[in-house]
């Protein structure tokens, strides 16, 4: 699906990424939000990419190859934006500590964004063949139209993930399931201390994902 999926963005992104995977001896994995959204049947021109290592001089390096724009996001958490024509292209780093992509997922704020496919160029020797990595359940959850936290560590550590809930609820229509919404009415104070610009950024759809921890295994 990723194949297919990337033949609509512009083969230089796709060159370019695969490249530099090869010069920087990374593995890169198509994540969250843009494995989402292909999978509801949405095509958006933003890619999410998680990247084994040296996340930012990857990101820095894919700008200069394209002669696109690198914005530094968070140098703690190693994300950077390349922002190139009209595409942006979010990079992360493993989250963590992660040393592979099922445990940098499991660290991250809903199943229905836990969800990763290896970019293709590297299906051939890829452990999973290209198929869906989902460790959480997320697809399950995507089909069922569920909002579901992956556990109670993603809200505390970052409350804006509160907020972003009810986002999805009012973007897709999903139902919040009722642990979430415990979780939720729990730890609802915590919001006070997330700033102002942080909410805006998060109403205007353009919010990050970050820590938690699952919830449950797939039946």
């Amino acid at each position: 699906m990723a194949e297919e999926r990337l033949k609509k963005y512009p083969a230089a992104l796709s060159r370019a990424i695969h490249d530099l995977a090869g010069r920087f001896g990374v593995s890169v994995f198509v994540v969250g939000g843009t494995v989402r959204d292909w999978l509801a049947g949405k095509e958006p021109r933003d890619l999410d990419l998680a990247v084994s290592g040296s996340a930012l001089d990857f990101a820095a390096a894919l700008a200069r190859e394209l002669g696109g724009t690198y914005v530094l996001l968070d140098e703690d958490e190693k994300t950077a934006r390349v922002v190139w024509h009209a595409f942006v292209i979010d990079i992360a780093g493993f989250r963590g500590g992660a040393e592979e992509i099922r445990q940098d997922l499991v660290q991250r704020d809903f199943t229905i964004n836990a969800l990763a496919l290896p970019f293709p160029p590297q299906l051939a020797s890829a452990p999973d063949q290209g198929q869906l990595i989902d460790p959480a359940c997320g697809l399950t959850d995507l089909r069922d139209g569920i909002i579901r936290a992956l556990g109670p560590a993603c809200l505390v550590d970052d409350p804006l993930r509160l907020l972003r809930a009810f986002r999805f609820f009012a973007e897709t229509g999903f139902v919040i399931e009722p642990q979430t919404w415990q979780w939720i009415t729990e730890y609802l104070p915590l919001i006070h201390a997330v700033s102002p610009e942080r909410i805006s950024y998060e109403l205007d759809g353009r919010g990050s994902h970050a820590a938690g921890q699952p919830s449950s295994r797939c039946a």
